[in-house]
């Protein structure tokens, strides 16, 4: 294997890793220190300007994690971006699609296959979905989301994560999760 090579694998293996399960799982993890005290602020805020979308955007959070979560991760393992882009779309703003899509451009197809080789064994994420807060008010929302789930990068040991999820209303007047991949 020359150096080429092991480069192709380790920004594969790193854009799986950093895009990967990490992105998939939310956006803005919570760390243990966040106190929260402007989130209420930002929220009556919020709930000032307009009209309340907290229930869609709810709806949109726990169906992304229902629907899509294990495929978009299981095709992101697999060094399979369109599959993964194609499940995420009617949940995510283009621009993560976007995202999701250019994952592996470049990558040579020799080194795909190799890479390919270590994909972990990928078995049921007995996936849980827990939404703890969600504020949607004129265009803009944040949906806390706790999740746990099997970790097939992690041998199947059970994530235990908080997330604040961003979520924006689109011109159509629909809402998509926005900013996971950024």
């Amino acid at each position: 294997m020359n150096k080429t090579d092991i480069s192709h694998r380790l920004i594969g293996l790193a854009a799986v890793g950093a895009l990967g399960i990490a992105g998939l799982a939310g956006c803005g993890e919570k760390s243990s220190d966040d106190s929260g005290d402007d989130k209420g602020d930002k929220k009556e805020q919020a709930a000032e300007e307009g009209e309340d979308y907290s229930e869609e955007a709810t709806e949109l959070v726990e169906g992304y994690y229902n629907e899509a979560f294990e495929t978009v991760n299981n095709s992101l393992l697999r060094y399979d971006s369109e599959a993964a882009a194609a499940t995420a779309e009617p949940y995510l703003c283009q621009a993560d699609v976007d995202k999701i899509t250019s994952q592996f451009e470049g990558m040579p197809d020799s080194e795909r296959e190799k890479a390919l080789e270590s994909v972990p064994e990928l078995g049921d994420y007995e996936l849980e979905v827990h939404i703890l807060d969600a504020y949607a008010y004129a265009g803009a929302g944040n949906v806390e989301t706790h999740i746990l789930y099997n970790d097939p990068v992690k041998d199947g040991k059970r994530a235990d994560r908080t997330y604040d999820v961003g979520v924006l209303e689109q011109e159509d007047g629909s809402w998509k999760i926005c900013g996971m991949f950024s």
